[in-house]
């Protein structure tokens, strides 16, 4: 039984979506969404305090309720942006996290080794953390490089616009 009010809860959602360009069958769809789920309006407060306890009660529920905020801005995003490939966005954000990842085997290393032969003063840390970021900084770009993440064309370019101006 749980099971099948969570599909239908994921159907409506998915309407929603399919119909944001629409906007006449968007707030028709809305309607009867929304009349269908006012439970939401009088069980989120209570079960929200019945599971987290009454502590940080409004807390708790504003973070559940701000769920239907980003909902409602996903709509609009949607509609804006047309087709949202989510496929791309994971594997690009795959390849982000591969190149951060790079970024930090490089980065804490060294910062790591000039931290410690160098030693604590201001002269020393500039000098680390310079040498550090700045090598992770180059490892992050040739790894996104490597990796074909399309969102460097267009930091390079932004930068490109900068040097010329």
């Amino acid at each position: 039984m749980q099971r099948q009010r969570k599909y239908k809860y994921w159907c409506g959602i998915y309407a929603l979506l399919l119909f944001a360009g629409k906007p006449v069958l968007f707030v028709i769809l809305s309607g009867l969404v929304f009349f269908a789920w006012g439970e939401i309006y009088s069980l989120f407060p209570a079960t929200c305090t019945d599971i987290y306890g009454r502590k940080f009660a409004t807390t708790n529920y504003g973070m559940l309720y701000t769920a239907k905020g980003t909902a409602a801005l996903l709509v609009v995003f949607r509609r804006r942006m047309g087709r949202i490939e989510f496929g791309e966005t994971a594997r690009s954000v795959l390849r982000v996290t591969v190149a951060s990842a790079a970024l930090a085997a490089v980065a804490y290393p060294v910062w790591y080794v000039l931290d410690e032969e160098l030693g604590r003063s201001l002269a020393a840390q500039i000098v680390s953390l310079g040498t550090a970021f700045a090598l992770g900084l180059i490892t992050y770009v040739i790894s996104c490089g490597l990796l074909g993440v399309r969102e460097l064309n267009t930091l390079l370019s932004l930068l490109g616009r900068f040097g010329r101006g």
